[in-house]
Protein backbone atom coordinates (compact mmCIF):
# COMPACT_ATOMS: atom_id res chain seq x y z
CA UNK A 1 0.00 0.00 0.00
CA UNK A 2 1.07 3.50 -0.67
CA UNK A 3 0.91 6.98 1.36
CA UNK A 4 -1.19 8.17 -0.82
CA UNK A 5 -3.61 5.76 -0.33
CA UNK A 6 -3.75 6.45 3.72
CA UNK A 7 -2.12 9.22 4.14
CA UNK A 8 -4.69 12.81 5.64
CA UNK A 9 -5.08 15.21 2.84
CA UNK A 10 -6.91 18.15 4.91
CA UNK A 11 -3.63 18.81 7.12
CA UNK A 12 -3.68 22.25 8.63
CA UNK A 13 -0.25 24.07 7.95
CA UNK A 14 0.68 28.04 8.34
CA UNK A 15 3.33 30.31 7.31
CA UNK A 16 6.68 30.73 9.03
CA UNK A 17 5.24 34.45 10.00
CA UNK A 18 2.35 33.31 11.98
CA UNK A 19 2.82 33.95 15.43
CA UNK A 20 2.37 31.24 17.88
CA UNK A 21 0.08 31.90 19.34
CA UNK A 22 -1.76 31.69 16.00
CA UNK A 23 -0.25 27.87 15.72
CA UNK A 24 -1.35 27.52 19.19
CA UNK A 25 -5.36 28.24 18.20
CA UNK A 26 -4.71 26.13 15.20
CA UNK A 27 -3.91 23.21 17.16
CA UNK A 28 -6.62 24.05 19.43
CA UNK A 29 -9.50 24.77 16.95
CA UNK A 30 -8.46 21.64 14.81
CA UNK A 31 -7.13 18.83 17.82
CA UNK A 32 -4.29 18.07 16.26
CA UNK A 33 -0.60 18.25 17.58
CA UNK A 34 1.72 19.51 14.78
CA UNK A 35 1.67 22.30 12.22
CA UNK A 36 3.36 21.96 9.02
CA UNK A 37 5.25 25.20 8.14
CA UNK A 38 5.28 25.92 4.53
CA UNK A 39 6.17 28.91 2.47
CA UNK A 40 4.28 30.77 -0.23
CA UNK A 41 4.35 27.77 -2.80
CA UNK A 42 2.87 25.48 -0.32
CA UNK A 43 6.62 23.90 0.37
CA UNK A 44 7.10 22.36 3.52
CA UNK A 45 10.17 24.29 5.42
CA UNK A 46 9.67 22.93 8.85
CA UNK A 47 7.46 21.99 11.57
CA UNK A 48 5.49 22.60 15.05
CA UNK A 49 4.46 20.86 17.48
CA UNK A 50 2.80 20.72 20.86
CA UNK A 51 5.90 19.60 22.61
CA UNK A 52 7.77 22.16 20.78
CA UNK A 53 5.71 24.70 21.89
CA UNK A 54 6.47 24.11 25.47
CA UNK A 55 9.80 22.94 25.32
CA UNK A 56 10.89 25.75 23.20
CA UNK A 57 8.51 28.99 23.62
CA UNK A 58 6.85 28.49 27.38
CA UNK A 59 9.94 26.49 28.97
CA UNK A 60 11.86 29.70 27.62
CA UNK A 61 9.57 32.43 29.00
CA UNK A 62 9.24 33.80 24.92
CA UNK A 63 6.10 35.86 24.20
CA UNK A 64 3.46 33.66 22.04
CA UNK A 65 1.75 36.80 20.66
CA UNK A 66 5.45 38.28 19.20
CA UNK A 67 7.40 34.59 18.77
CA UNK A 68 7.04 33.64 15.01
CA UNK A 69 6.90 30.25 13.88
CA UNK A 70 10.09 30.45 11.63
CA UNK A 71 11.84 31.33 14.91
CA UNK A 72 11.32 28.39 16.97
CA UNK A 73 10.03 25.67 14.04
CA UNK A 74 11.79 22.19 13.67
CA UNK A 75 13.56 23.00 10.16
CA UNK A 76 14.37 20.02 7.73
CA UNK A 77 11.17 18.09 8.19
CA UNK A 78 11.14 14.14 7.60
CA UNK A 79 9.42 13.57 4.53
CA UNK A 80 8.37 11.25 2.12
CA UNK A 81 6.72 10.95 -1.40
CA UNK A 82 3.16 10.19 -1.40
CA UNK A 83 3.70 7.42 -3.53
CA UNK A 84 6.12 5.95 -1.19
CA UNK A 85 5.04 2.20 0.25
CA UNK A 86 3.83 2.38 3.52
CA UNK A 87 6.56 0.50 5.00
CA UNK A 88 9.14 3.37 3.38
CA UNK A 89 7.34 6.13 6.06
CA UNK A 90 7.54 3.62 8.79
CA UNK A 91 11.32 3.30 8.44
CA UNK A 92 12.00 6.66 8.31
CA UNK A 93 9.57 7.54 11.58
CA UNK A 94 11.73 4.44 13.15
CA UNK A 95 14.75 6.27 12.35
CA UNK A 96 14.18 9.76 13.17
CA UNK A 97 11.94 8.78 16.24
CA UNK A 98 8.81 10.56 14.33
CA UNK A 99 5.15 9.33 14.92
CA UNK A 100 4.07 11.19 11.82
CA UNK A 101 5.86 12.09 8.41
CA UNK A 102 4.76 14.77 6.06
CA UNK A 103 3.82 13.61 2.37
CA UNK A 104 5.51 15.66 -0.44
CA UNK A 105 5.56 16.14 -3.42
CA UNK A 106 9.10 16.36 -5.47
CA UNK A 107 9.05 19.94 -5.47
CA UNK A 108 8.48 19.84 -1.74
CA UNK A 109 4.29 21.00 -1.90
CA UNK A 110 2.55 19.08 1.49
CA UNK A 111 -0.13 17.00 0.29
CA UNK A 112 -0.51 14.92 3.28
CA UNK A 113 0.41 13.40 6.53
CA UNK A 114 0.66 9.90 7.56
CA UNK A 115 0.78 8.95 11.50
CA UNK A 116 1.88 5.56 12.72
CA UNK A 117 -1.76 5.30 13.59
CA UNK A 118 -2.61 5.48 10.42
CA UNK A 119 -0.16 2.64 9.33
CA UNK A 120 -1.14 0.48 12.06
CA UNK A 121 -4.49 -0.14 10.36
CA UNK A 122 -2.58 -1.48 7.47
CA UNK A 123 0.25 -2.98 8.70
CA UNK A 124 1.45 -5.99 10.53
CA UNK A 125 1.01 -5.93 14.42
CA UNK A 126 4.38 -7.16 14.72
CA UNK A 127 5.89 -4.65 11.96
CA UNK A 128 4.23 -1.49 14.03
CA UNK A 129 5.38 -2.75 17.29
CA UNK A 130 8.75 -2.52 16.10
CA UNK A 131 8.15 0.92 14.94
CA UNK A 132 6.19 2.02 17.78
CA UNK A 133 9.25 0.87 20.35
CA UNK A 134 11.74 2.79 17.48
CA UNK A 135 9.81 6.02 17.97
CA UNK A 136 9.21 5.80 21.46
CA UNK A 137 12.46 4.85 22.76
CA UNK A 138 14.08 8.73 23.39
CA UNK A 139 11.26 9.22 25.65
CA UNK A 140 12.33 7.85 29.21
CA UNK A 141 9.34 8.17 32.02
CA UNK A 142 10.48 9.06 35.44
CA UNK A 143 7.61 8.30 38.18
CA UNK A 144 7.93 10.01 41.48
CA UNK A 145 5.47 8.49 43.49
Amino acid sequence: MRCRELMERNVISCAPEATIRDVARLMHTHEIGIVPICDEGGRVVGTLTDRDLAVRVIAHGLIPETTLAKDVMSPGPVTCHPDAEIAIAQSLMAQHKKGRILCVETDGRLVGLVSIADTAQVESEERTGRVFRAVTSRETAFILW
